[in-house]
Formats: C-alpha cells, sequence, structure tokens
C-alpha cells in the first residue's frame, strides 16, 4: 500500500444501549486485526474478561477505502448495555512470516506487505503508549472531541479514584464503608490518610492538613473565638474629630451592600462626618433618614454601629438628633428632640421678650411714672410681624400707696401707648405684657 496516513489506534463510545454500530477511522488489514472490548457500566476495564468475538459478538464491515477504516455492527443481543464504555483497537499481532534471502523467490509486493505490517504494529504501540491502556477513562485521553466519543459527566455519587490495576475509573459512593474507599478513608482519624488530601480538608491556621472530626470541631470554636475577640467587626478610630479612620482585620477590599462592624470612636463630632475604611473611599457618614450628622452624635470611646446603604453609610446606633434654635421656633419638625439650649432659642429675658415655638411672641415692661391724665408712648422690643393679639396694663401700686389709679392703653404692631386715667388725682407707673405674633 502506497498511502498509509498518521492515525490514532483506538477509539471509545458510551453505549445507549440501543445503538449497534461504532465506527473506527483506521485502517486493518482483516477483520480479525481489530479488537472490540466492552466494560459495563462501573465496572474496573479488564481487557481478557471484556474482549468480544469477532463473528459471535459482531461483525466488521470495511469502507471501500479500507485505509479510513469502516464499522463494527454488534448482533442481536450482544448490544452493549447503556452506560458500558465500547472500546474499539487495532490488535496487529506483533509476528512477520516474510523470507528474501532467495533472490529467485524475493518480490517487491512481499515487501512492500512486510513494510506496511511493520508500520501498522508502530502506530499501533504508539497509540498505546500515548493513551497509556484500557482502563484510562478521563475525557482528556480521548483521542477525538465529537460529544460521542466523550465520557459523560459522573453520575450523582460517583467519584474518579485510582484502579487497582492500573488507569482511572469512576466508583460508586456506598452507604457501607467496607465497600467505599473514599468512605473509608474519611473515617480514618489518621492526619494525611483521612481524607485530606482527596477532599480537600485543610487546617489553614496550622498550614497542614487536618482529620474530617478535629475540622468539624474546629469551625463551631473557631467562630466563638473570632466573635469573643471582635474579629473582622470591630475597629479603632484613629482618625481626625469629624473624619473617623479605621482598618479591619482582616481588610474590606471593597463596599457592598450591607458592610456592617463596629466603630470605636475616638472624638466627639462637631458637624458632619466622613469615614474612611481600609484605604477605600472615603464616605459620608449619615444618620438613619439618610441626612448629614449635625454634632454630638459620637463621643470618645463610644462604640458605635455602622452600616453600608449602597452610597453613605449610616450609624446604626440611637443618636438624640437635636433641633437647632431656628427648628424649634419654626415648629415644623417632629423627629428632632427640643433641648434647653434650643428652647432658650427665643428667650431674651434681658430685652423683655420671649418667642415661642409656632412664632408667638411675649413682651413687657414698665412704663415711667404718670401723673394723672399724662400719657407715654412705648415702642416694643422687637415689631410684632403679624399683629397684636392680647395686651394688659397693671398699676404699679407700692404697699400702702393710695389705691384706686387705672389706666388705658392704645397697641400697635410696634409700640404702646398707656395713659394715667385715674378719677383720683396722683401718679403711678404701670406695668404691661402684649401677646402676639
Amino acid at each position: 500500500m502506497a498511502d498509509l496516513p498518521q492515525q490514532d489506534t483506538i477509539v471509545q463510545y458510551l453505549a445507549d444501549g440501543v445503538e449497534d454500530e461504532y465506527v473506527f477511522a483506521f485502517f486493518v488489514p482483516l477483520d480479525a486485526d481489530i479488537a472490540v472490548y466492552v466494560t459495563p457500566e462501573g465496572e474496573t476495564p479488564i481487557p481478557d474478561t471484556d474482549i468480544k468475538v469477532l463473528d459471535v459478538d459482531y461483525t466488521v464491515t470495511q469502507n471501500i477505502d479500507p485505509v479510513t477504516g469502516g464499522f463494527i455492527t454488534f448482533l442481536p443481543g450482544r448490544i452493549p448495555g447503556v452506560g458500558a464504555v465500547v472500546t474499539l483497537s487495532r490488535d496487529i499481532q506483533a509476528s512477520l512470516n516474510v523470507e528474501f534471502a532467495n533472490a529467485q523467490n524475493f518480490s517487491g509486493a512481499n515487501l512492500d506487505a512486510a513494510l506496511q505490517r511493520l508500520l501498522l504494529l508502530i502506530q499501533q504501540n504508539k497509540t498505546y503508549a500515548l493513551d497509556r491502556n484500557l482502563s484510562y477513562r478521563i475525557n482528556s485521553y480521548l483521542p477525538e472531541i465529537e460529544s460521542n466519543t466523550q465520557l459523560q459527566p459522573l453520575l450523582e455519587n460517583y467519584i474518579w479514584m485510582g484502579a487497582a490495576g492500573g488507569g482511572v475509573v469512576a466508583v460508586l459512593l456506598e452507604e457501607n464503608p467496607d465497600v467505599s474507599t473514599l468512605r473509608s478513608e474519611l473515617a480514618n482519624d489518621s492526619p494525611g490518610t483521612d481524607g485530606a488530601g482527596l477532599v480537600g480538608y485543610y487546617n489553614v491556621e496550622a498550614s497542614s492538613p487536618t482529620t474530617v472530626r478535629d475540622f468539624l470541631n474546629f469551625i463551631p470554636q473557631d467562630i466563638a473565638d473570632k466573635l469573643q475577640s471582635g474579629y473582622a467587626v470591630c475597629a479603632d478610630d484613629t482618625g481626625t474629630t469629624n473624619n473617623v479612620v479605621i482598618a479591619l482585620n482582616p481588610a474590606l477590599l471593597a463596599y457592598a451592600l450591607f458592610n456592617r462592624f463596629f466603630v470605636r470612636f475616638a472624638h466627639n463630632n462637631t458637624g458632619a462626618m466622613t469615614i474612611t475604611v481600609n484605604g477605600l473611599a472615603t464616605k459620608l457618614l449619615v444618620d438613619k433618614t439618610g441626612g448629614a450628622l449635625i454634632g454630638g452624635e459620637t463621643f470618645i470611646g463610644m462604640i458605635g454601629e455602622v452600616a453600608y446603604d449602597g452610597t453613605n453609610f449610616q450609624l446604626l446606633t440611637p443618636q438624640i438628633q437635636r433641633a437647632t434654635g431656628a427648628e424649634v421656633l419654626a415648629a415644623t419638625i417632629n423627629t428632632k428632640m427640643v433641648t434647653p439650649v434650643g428652647l432658650a432659642f427665643g428667650y431674651h429675658v434681658g430685652s423683655n421678650y420671649i418667642i415661642l415655638p409656632g412664632g408667638l411672641i411675649i413682651q413687657w415692661g414698665l412704663s415711667n411714672i404718670l401723673a394723672q391724665n399724662t400719657s407715654e408712648t412705648i415702642a416694643f422690643p422687637i415689631p410684632f410681624p403679624n399683629g397684636v393679639r392680647s395686651f394688659s396694663i397693671t398699676p404699679a401700686v407700692a404697699p400702702g400707696a393710695a389705691q384706686g389709679q387705672s389706666a388705658g392703653g392704645v397697641v400697635d404692631n410696634g409700640e404702646i401707648n398707656i395713659s394715667n386715667t385715674a378719677s383720683v388725682a396722683g401718679s403711678s407707673s404701670f406695668y404691661w405684657i402684649v401677646i402676639g405674633n
């Protein structure tokens, strides 16, 4: 044969229990030069028992050009079951019976046949050397990438493991530890042979494999120790008065919604605050309504809880929000507390007036001494923006002084006029009080 290309001489299929024809794409001179193996699902491949018999279990059909291969057909009753691995392999016997010593019998055809047989054996051995043996059944071994030549993913409760005779096979995890190698290894309490290398149980703090039992026992204690020590959820503020700076351990790598931790503040804030965590972007520290802090929400040594809302960090620790004096007088906010300082914002004792929440104004004073039928106009400490609602004038009578004085008054938004209208001659000063808004 003049033209014989490089060929892989083994191919595998996963049977579906119905298909009876399987293709091979390599040259076999004779039908008997191909070996057919069927390994039942889940069983370790054993070539001596898996091999099938020509014309008993299957037949061979060569292509018109036999170099391109052909196909085998399983006979009725011999079709491989679901999940069985079907292996087709060139199997030319490593023998040669050609005589070239007698020149009279020398033939170019005999030489071609001999060289062809040697080439087929070389290809066959190369494939075996590269693909190892029939028990090596991982997908990366298979020479073709078509889906019908690839082993399917492991079924539930199966694992890959080394076979006793070499190679890798799929085995079922049995409930009985005497049957399952994996379960037997996991039941072993000796470090290094208890499945640590197989399934990855590892003590990261001790940098060594650990038994499964110790690993599971370690988890709740480790969590308790970390919670007790504030591990990764609390940090001291190392920033300035209104700029909190903390370093969590382990470090926070990026802000994410609901990041939550505790901060021990180092300052009494005096206004709006920011917070920087592990060198990430500086964020505003806000109250629960999303508003900036105004001062007095934190103090030295206070441990407060903060959480990221996707934009800013909210101070979750209960905060007493104090209304400003202007907010107290406006009386339009019901989410802040009124403090003595805020309430006294409108109280001007030395100036003889007080402004109450909502805008009510009370003003007072004492007139000069007025003789009978005289009057005095007194300007209010501040004008009433909207008008006077009520006023009262009372004579300032000293103990033992003559009684009977009276007064009349005329009031507008900016002043009051007081008159001594007593019917009995006498002089007196007068207390006055005016209410308006």
